[in-house]
């Protein structure tokens, strides 16, 4: 019988933090989730750690390949997939306990509903304070049709249908190890709806060795993928401001 939901974790040199990551799904409320973990040529233990693992609750698949950069392991999972909804758990940060139960069921209310991709829920410091909230919740809206469109690739938790979402791999570019994912999340939200719910059930924390502390100088240091991601978002459905924004990264970049 096939999970509900495939959780993926993208794992490079977090030897240190992937314990909380599986202590956080062992603690669910509910285990109807496969996790996927996706060893990104780490360098330290972490695939030995994990390897380790061992719970009777839900599988593990545990996955090697030569370093290639986040987008690329997420790119690698879309084959081992079996759940029909999927999330990204990043190695460092760990979900609620209520976190998969709300998922599925928020899921089954859009099960037939064949335009919508995402459903899309707060990250937080805690399960009170939201990075994010979204302008509208609750029901089916197409992100760039309204003011949500700056909230698609904001920091927010995203939870797929998964025949959609494979369908959607990130560009790779030989030599770069970095694309922000919003070069899938705006082309997913250009052609399908998505749901906000303003609900905390993802806990992060930014280290100093993580993506999103260093994305300047990531992004200088990938120009195809930075390039691909601006020449995007010049795209007509966009407003003015963001497409000016993004001719004027375009010529940086490249």
């Amino acid at each position: 019988m096939y999970p509900a939901l495939s959780i993926i974790t993208p794992l490079y040199n977090r030897e240190t933090e992937i314990q909380n990551v599986f202590n956080s799904l062992v603690n669910q409320s509910c285990h109807n989730f496969e996790w996927i973990v996706i060893d990104d040529g780490s360098s330290d233990n972490s695939y030995k750690i994990v390897e380790k693992m061992k719970t009777d609750l839900f599988c593990i698949k545990l996955f090697h390949k030569n370093n290639g950069g986040k987008h690329t392991a997420l790119n690698y999972s879309y084959q081992h997939l079996c759940g029909k909804y999927c999330v990204i758990l990043d190695s460092d940060d760990y979900l609620l306990p209520g976190a998969v139960s709300t998922i599925i069921d928020e899921w089954e209310k859009y099960e037939s509903n064949n335009t919508v991709a995402c459903i899309s829920f707060c990250r937080g410091v805690d399960e009170f304070s939201p990075f994010n909230i979204a302008l509208d919740t609750d029901r089916p809206i197409h992100p760039f049709q309204t003011k949500l469109k700056q909230v698609i690739s904001s920091d927010r938790f995203e939870s797929f249908k998964t025949e959609i979402l494979i369908n959607y791999k990130f560009p790779e570019f030989e030599g770069e190890k970095f694309i922000a994912e919003s070069s899938v999340w705006d082309r997913l939200g250009h052609d399908y709806n998505y749901v906000f719910i303003n609900k905390v059930l993802y806990i992060g924390e930014y280290l100093n060795t993580g993506l999103t502390k260093n994305i300047r100088y990531l992004r200088m240091a990938n120009p195809r993928g930075s390039l691909y991601v601006s020449n995007y978002r010049m795209s007509s459905f966009y407003s003015l401001k963001t497409r000016l924004k993004n001719a004027i990264l375009y010529v940086c970049f490249a």
